[in-house]
């Protein structure tokens, strides 16, 4: 295509009819199809004879087009894989106009799908004021409250959230004050059987709980026990019980989060999840870890009485990981924290020797 001139061609008939509207729709069809296949070296010629202009201006210029809104905003989709590119569109206001035509078509799950994995793509570097001034965190959850039944646009909404929480305290501050921590929660009890979906929900809650008035505002929006039934509803896939591992420990500095994951059975979903993914290295770290916070509420001076289940965990993690450092790190972790108890110390003495080798390897 690139050796024919098809892009040139395109490109020059959008130039040189700028008003058509017909032309503008089927010009940024034709892109949006040739960079769907996402090829560095098509979507490098595009961008380079000035495709991604072209495409922003007919976003600009037909507000009320629908199809034109929809394929403009699904090529941007697929160009903005690279950093040259997303910051080309960003500097071009392409990053408000997607926001513009979300706000404006808010009953088109293909249009907002299509904006919002542009989106998804250039919420990861843009600058914080630019994706502050476009109020993207306001319009991905309004969407995401509007569009109940849409999980692919729920995943979606949810990766852009995740981007901008993890790029400040003001950025997660600002999420929570829109009711993004709502919007989550919501996420994961309506798709409570969608892993793709629960994975992104645990991401982006794991990130927003680092701050201490957020873990309070997950607790009373019901977070904790969404996401202890999540890890129970998804046992078998590791990626949503790493993440939600993730989320438990963050959430287990708050002294009062603590004492609800205990009571309401997360104890249990990680150690199960240790069990069902014992080969997985990063979700036993995080599972370590989460243990490790949640046997001592400093607060309370009160050490968790556990149980052969956490402790066995524990410790055939260490066996399966001997050489890992961070894994073995956070086990003596939790192992010590444990045995602040002398109910533990007794569960633990039959294996004492076995545990000290594993400390000594």
């Amino acid at each position: 295509l690139i050796q024919f001139g098809v892009i040139v061609v395109v490109i020059d008939c959008m130039v040189e009819h700028e008003g058509n509207e017909v032309i503008q729709q089927k010009g940024c069809a034709i892109l949006a199809l040739l960079a769907s296949t996402e090829n560095l070296q098509v979507n490098l010629s595009i961008a380079e004879t000035d495709g991604i202009d072209m495409i922003v201006s007919a976003l600009a210029g037909f507000t009320e087009n629908t199809l034109i809104q929809t394929d403009a905003c699904r090529a941007l989709s697929h160009l903005s894989i690279d950093h040259e590119s997303r910051m080309l569109i960003s500097s071009q206001g392409g990053l408000i106009l997607l926001v513009n035509a979300m706000n404006k078509f808010r009953e088109e799950v293909d249009l907002l799908e299509a904006a919002c994995s542009a989106l998804l793509n250039l919420s990861s570097d843009a600058e914080e004021q630019v994706l502050a001034g476009s109020s993207v965190v306001e319009t991905v959850v309004s969407t995401m409250r509007h569009q109940l039944n849409a999980p692919r646009l729920q995943e979606k909404c949810l990766g852009v959230l995740q981007n901008i929480s993890m790029r400040s305290k003001d950025s997660k501050r600002a999420i929570a004050d829109a009711g993004g921590i709502g919007a989550v929660t919501f996420a994961i009890k309506e798709f409570m059987g969608s892993p793709s979906v629960l994975e992104r929900s645990f991401t982006t809650m794991w990130s927003m709980a680092v701050l201490e008035q957020n873990q309070v505002i997950i607790a009373n929006e019901g977070g904790i026990s969404l996401v202890i039934n999540g890890m129970m509803a998804n046992i078998t896939y590791e990626k949503v019980q790493k993440q939600a591992c993730g989320c438990l420990c963050t959430l287990s500095s708050n002294s009062q989060n603590k004492t609800l994951i205990r009571d309401l059975g997360g104890v249990d979903a990680i150690v199960y999840a240790m069990w069902a993914h014992y080969n997985s290295e990063a979700l036993l770290i995080e599972a370590c870890r989460a243990l490790s916070s949640l046997a001592v509420n400093v607060q309370t001076n009160e050490v968790m009485i556990a149980s052969e289940g956490e402790i066995s965990a524990i410790m055939s993690g260490m066996r399966r990981f001997p050489h890992s450092e961070r894994l073995q790190e956070h086990a003596c972790v939790a192992l010590r924290n444990f045995l602040l108890s002398a109910d533990n110390a007794a569960i633990v003495q039959p294996q004492a020797a076995e545990l000290q080798q594993l400390m000594n390897a």
